[in-house]
């Protein structure tokens, strides 16, 4: 064990507790670091909630040109992927929401959403 002193008080840690410790704060930045949303017009990802660099991507319904849904075989599994939306305006833009579960469902969710929308513009 190695002792650490901080505040003037000296606390021992094991190797092991400060792997353990740091996997865990790694996992929570993971799993707290993004959020996504899809609106009644727009898909929107938030990347870097807990980072120093923060990527925020918003696509209108009217500018999607495709969903694609990436998933390994590890993945498909445990059900769950990453869903690629890309947009139409160029410059190679698309909303990722990574790592999620039952990315079927939310992409069919948003060809669901973007079909009410075309209906209610006819």
């Amino acid at each position: 064990m190695q002792p650490l002193t901080l505040f003037g008080m000296t606390l021992e840690f094991s190797v092991f507790s400060l792997i353990s410790l740091f996997c865990f704060i790694a996992l929570v930045q993971k799993v707290l670091n993004s959020k996504y949303y899809i609106g009644d017009s727009y898909v929107r990802s938030v990347h870097g909630r807990l980072s120093f660099q923060r990527k925020d991507i918003r696509i209108d319904f009217v500018n999607i040109k495709g969903i694609e849904i990436n998933a390994s075989l590890y993945d498909r599994i445990f059900n769950i992927g990453t869903v690629l939306i890309g947009s139409s305006t160029g410059g190679g833009i698309y909303v990722s929401f990574e790592k999620v579960k039952n990315p079927g469902r939310i992409r069919n969710l948003i060809e669901s959403q973007m079909q009410q929308r075309i209906n209610q513009s006819s």
